[in-house]
């Protein structure tokens, strides 16, 4: 944990200033919705060092909300950043002391979100699943990394276990049971899989299955010669492999490790690999890299829902871009491919606040910005109606907005009737012409 200090120690040790002297200004005394649009900015435009001391500034002294700016303004988000902010900066630093620490900071940003958000305000399971995948990628940097990552998911796993079988097509209960198996952890892995197996119905996983429990008496060392010796006739074998790389990887081989993830890639690109790649882009804020291993991964599924959940992950890249039209492109598609879905309602109300954001550029909004926001209820309610598991979700955010969108006094001075349907486009503002939809006045 030491050193951890040397990157987070002049970011954080500002909260004990402000016990003394209230919040400090941000960086270079800017008002804070000023810094909150610097940062914004520089991470977009991959400035990560322009964007560092900002971003500490936020997720210290404004870590949840912004006045005046509560519903465009999403504190996890900034954590996300910030945490790709210290990945990117540790992957690029030669030092491997420094990177050590950059991975310290951003595991501790994790457990800062953990403990600030609740259950209403952010997914805690997928922050939880993201910090545990971020410790076993980094484990290399973190202490006993690959012991708390293999916590990490057994914890997870007893939350909800259907969820996390069903992650990444069975991948994550796999590491799981490996971790066991090459921790000697015999009956133990016996019982995960006895436990598990109800969830799994890809029959590549229980083949997996069989195969784990046909090597539980072999030691990984004793593994990973006989799965050579089975290359040296088999070399084209993708299970062989995978399989290798696993152990490898529990082995702490790290040289091997780099080989044969590039290695298993190149000889088999599948959708599990290819979606492997494409969340590693995404944690590393490697935006038009993800895009395309994700465009690559819709040619590898004929799976309706999988697809719709990739285009949602695709918006979401365009998005953090501020690429809004590409972004609405990919959202509306997922909308057609998995009606019964709520998350790409949910994510064109994200868009489309987004889109009032950046028009009225941090500024007071105006009327005819505020007009944009009944466009975002709609969305939101009908993200509601097509999926219920969005309802409560759905429930916290309406409000948000309703309270934002035009007061008796604004409709009656542009003489606005409630029932009469309004055109969002270039009519209201040039920089809303792409929009082109109508919606209510309420």
């Amino acid at each position: 944990m030491k050193k951890l200090l040397i990157v987070i120690l002049a970011g954080f040790l500002a909260q004990d200033v402000a016990k003394a002297q209230n919040d400090p200004p941000p960086p270079l005394n800017m008002q804070p919705v000023q810094a909150w649009s610097v940062f914004t900015e520089n991470f977009r435009n991959n400035m990560y060092d322009a964007a560092l001391p900002f971003g500490r500034w936020l997720i210290t002294y404004r870590p949840k909300t912004l006045e005046g700016f509560e519903a465009q303004y999403r504190g996890d988000r900034n954590f996300q950043r910030m945490i790709a902010i210290y990945n990117h900066l540790g992957d690029r630093n030669p030092d491997p002391i420094i990177k050590e620490a950059y991975a310290d900071s951003a595991l501790y940003l994790y457990d800062k979100v953990l403990e600030l958000f609740t259950e209403d305000e952010i997914d805690r399971f997928r922050w939880q699943f993201d910090r545990a995948r971020f410790i076993q990628t980094n484990s290399d940097k973190i202490e006993d990394g690959r012991t708390k990552a293999m916590q990490e998911y057994k914890d997870l796993y007893h939350q909800d276990p259907e969820r996390l079988v069903e992650m990444a097509d069975g991948y994550y209960i796999l590491f799981i049971i490996r971790e066991m198996i090459g921790d000697g952890q015999r009956d133990a892995a016996l019982a995960m899989m006895e436990d598990s197996e109800q969830y799994i119905s890809d029959p590549l996983v229980k083949s997996q299955y069989d195969d784990f429990r046909n090597s539980l008496f072999r030691n990984p060392t004793e593994r990973i010669e006989w799965i050579n010796s089975q290359l040296a006739n088999n070399p084209d074998d993708i299970n062989l492999k995978r399989e290798l790389f696993d152990l490898y990887q529990r082995t702490n081989n790290h040289q091997m490790v780099r080989e044969m993830s590039e290695t298993l890639y190149e000889a088999n690109p599948d959708f599990e690999n290819t979606m492997r790649m494409a969340d590693y882009a995404i944690s590393n804020a490697e935006y038009n890299r993800a895009i395309r291993f994700l465009n690559e991964a819709l040619q590898k599924t004929d799976d309706n829902k999988q697809r719709a959940e990739i285009h949602v992950s695709i918006s979401d890249n365009y998005l953090n871009q501020r690429n809004l039209q590409r972004a609405r492109e990919h959202a509306r598609t997922a909308m057609r491919l998995d009606p019964s879905s709520g998350q790409p309602h949910l994510k064109m109300a994200e868009i489309y606040a987004q889109a009032v954001t950046d028009c009225s550029g941090g500024a007071a909004l105006e009327r005819l910005d505020k007009a944009v926001y009944w466009l975002v209820v709609d969305y939101l309610q009908s993200a509601r109606r097509v999926d219920n598991s969005v309802a409560s979700f759905v429930q916290r955010q309406l409000p948000v907005y309703q309270n934002i969108t035009p007061n008796a006094e604004e409709k009656f001075y542009m003489n606005w009737m409630e029932g009469e349907t309004i055109r969002i486009d270039g009519s209201l503002k040039e920089c809303y012409g792409w929009i082109s939809e109508t919606t209510t006045i309420r």
